[in-house]
């Protein structure tokens, strides 16, 4: 494999790499307003609050490694002869 393959699979990793964050933050801001709304002890909207945020830690890491693995790499080089043009097969 050469460099430039490894530059671009990394760089297709760091496309996924903040959805599992971003998920669990969301969910924590939702769930932290909707405690303060309702009214809840701190004690237990903490507890809620982190049950939630470790659902959707995991959530997007599933989502993020489904991501990834629909991210396949082709070689288009059986494709083409040396002066460019399409080989038939």
């Amino acid at each position: 494999m050469d460099q430039n393959q490894i530059y671009l699979r990394e760089r297709r990793k760091k496309k996924t790499k903040f959805i599992p964050p971003i998920m669990m933050l969301t969910a924590g801001l939702i769930t932290s307003i909707l405690c303060f709304v309702v009214g809840y002890e701190l004690l237990k909207s903490m507890f809620i609050l982190f049950i939630v945020m470790l659902i959707f830690a995991i959530l997007g890491t599933v989502i993020k490694s489904i991501m990834d693995s629909f991210r396949t790499e082709m070689d288009y080089s059986d494709y083409f002869d040396e002066d460019g043009e399409i080989v038939e097969k």
